[in-house]
């Protein structure tokens, strides 16, 4: 089945160049030059990726980006800008976007980013951490790594992003040690890092408003000051049926 991507852009050329560089790979290509096109376009097809121009005619982009965060399941979302400021970086991040590309585009950056958003979603756990038939469970909560869902004590399920759901599953598969930002940005077994270590931090914010909304969820990770991040209970491997 041919992948299905999203290009919400104002600028007309930059939404023919990237829709002629993915159909050239084999993509079917939908473009929108609005928030209200791209509404259109989400409500007849479910896209495999998103890549979103902060810049929109009639809506605030980073706003856009925070509502599509929440829909379920959360789409892959590549935000992009000619706003190559740290703080306009952080604040896509923050919102909910998977990655962020400054304009001008060029092609085969954003091909390879795509690309591995992709093998982040799909990614399976090596050998050894978490396997197809099994679950960690820890205070009440369960992790199913092969499902891609954590539920936690009272039986709900968290909604939790691919790059947050990667983090969590990176420290809960190795409980009660330090990780630094490193370690949580390219878990054992990836070629390639699938996020930077400057963007581990934004996506571990997010992680945590989301646990702290649970009983028991803001004391599960801690930060070590000057080193990393550690899960702080111990975890049983568990069968996932």
């Amino acid at each position: 089945m041919r992948q299905k991507l999203l290009v919400v852009d104002k600028d007309p050329k930059a939404r023919m160049a990237i829709e002629a560089l993915f159909s050239r790979h084999g993509w079917l290509v939908e473009t929108a030059a609005s928030g209200a096109e791209m509404d259109r376009a989400l409500a007849n097809i479910e896209f495999d990726v998103i890549i979103l121009d902060v810049m929109l005619p009639d809506q605030l982009g980073l706003g856009v980006c925070a509502r599509l965060s929440r829909r379920r399941p959360a789409p892959n979302l590549i935000v992009v800008s000619a706003l190559a400021d740290e703080s306009d970086v952080v604040a896509g991040l923050e919102m909910g976007a998977d990655d962020y590309v400054a304009k001008p585009i060029r092609s085969r950056e954003l091909l390879a980013r795509v690309r591995a958003l992709l093998r982040r979603r799909l990614q399976t756990p090596p050998p050894g951490e978490v396997t197809a038939a099994s679950a960690y469970r820890f205070a009440g909560w369960r992790l199913h790594a092969q499902r891609r869902q954590v539920i936690d004590p009272q039986g709900q399920t968290l909604a939790l992003s691919p790059a947050e759901f990667m983090v969590f599953c990176g420290l809960v598969a190795r409980p009660q040690q330090v990780l630094s930002r490193e370690d949580l940005a390219q878990p054992p077994g990836t070629a390639h890092p699938p996020i930077t270590p400057a963007h581990v931090n934004c996506v571990m914010s997010r992680l945590r408003a989301k646990l702290g909304r649970i009983e028991g969820g803001a004391s599960l990770i801690r930060t070590i000051r000057h080193e990393g991040y550690l899960f702080t209970l111990p975890v049983d491997c568990v069968s996932a049926s």
